[in-house]
């Protein structure tokens, strides 16, 4: 009986000892705001949004993006090599050779000129982007995210264009925000539909961003939200274009906003009547996401 006993205390004391093992288990990933998030549900978020983004997360924002269906999510990488004037040439990559990228910026065409960049001086720059989008249905409303992840700062920072097209659906509460980061510390600049950049019509909204000029800033990260809803029925599927286009060369905050919004635009998003105004920009592909009516 005294041998039951001691055994029936023993198995007790390794089962309280297993629980508590496993109720203390660490998270997966804690954000800078002290979230706390599981593998699975730190993976899902991934989807939506960039680490970047996701260390700045409220945990009521957390919860919210948690309960989401995830309808449709794209995302592109590319290398650009230009000049202070022109593109030289586009790329898309692979995800593997984002994240493995060299760390050289730019090279100088003069040698003499080593390491300075600037329009005073011909230099060759090679810039790495991720443009991510996707939508999400809440059952009552969807919720369209973009964001573009600059791996390396470029040297020509002017208005770039952030925007969105819909088809068959209607926008409201559109914000975003120009995030710098020095080092591992960012600021970050919020826009909303009261900022100079913001422009609107019935079937797309967007943002001119002019881009932070310090030197010390090491990397970007910039986005866009709204909620969407399905505006007309008589259709089967909704469609959602985005679109990150950087100017190449200076323009004013006005020249930047001088598009309209259509299929023939850059990115099927922003397009510019004036040559002179589209050929400031790099004419980064677009992505396209769908949802079903």
């Amino acid at each position: 009986m005294k041998l039951l006993i001691r055994t029936s205390i023993l198995l007790a004391l390794m089962l309280f000892t297993f629980n508590s093992i496993v109720v203390k288990a660490e998270p997966y990933y804690t954000n800078d705001n002290g979230v706390k998030m599981n593998k699975q549900e730190y993976e899902k978020i991934l989807n939506i949004m960039p680490e970047e983004q996701i260390a700045q997360l409220t945990q009521d924002t957390f919860e919210k993006y948690l309960s989401a269906v995830i309808v449709d999510r794209q995302v592109i990488y590319q290398k650009v090599k230009n000049t202070d004037k022109e593109i030289i040439s586009e790329e898309y990559i692979t995800e593997e050779e984002f994240n493995t990228a060299p760390s050289v910026e730019y090279i100088c065409e003069n040698d003499n000129n080593e390491n300075i960049r600037s329009s005073d001086y011909g230099y060759i720059e090679t810039t790495y982007k991720k443009f991510n989008a996707s939508l999400s249905d809440f059952g009552n409303y969807f919720d369209f995210s973009a964001s573009l992840l600059w791996k390396r700062v470029p040297a020509c920072r002017s208005y770039d264009v952030f925007a969105f097209r819909v088809i068959h659906m209607s926008y409201s509460d559109m914000v975003g925000a120009q995030t710098y980061y020095v080092g591992d510390a960012g600021t970050s600049i919020g826009y909303n539909d009261t900022s100079p950049g913001y422009k609107s019509a019935t079937n797309g909204a967007g943002f001119s961003m002019n881009l932070k000029d310090d030197s010390n800033i090491t990397k970007f990260l910039m986005y866009i939200t709204a909620d969407l809803n399905i505006s007309e029925y008589n259709y089967s599927t909704a469609h959602v274009y985005t679109t990150y286009q950087h100017a190449i060369s200076s323009l004013t905050r006005s020249q930047s906003m001088n598009y309209t919004f259509s299929t023939a635009g850059l990115g099927n998003v922003v397009y510019y009547s004036n040559y002179n105004i589209m050929q400031k920009y790099d004419d980064m592909e677009g992505l396209h996401l769908t949802t079903s009516i």
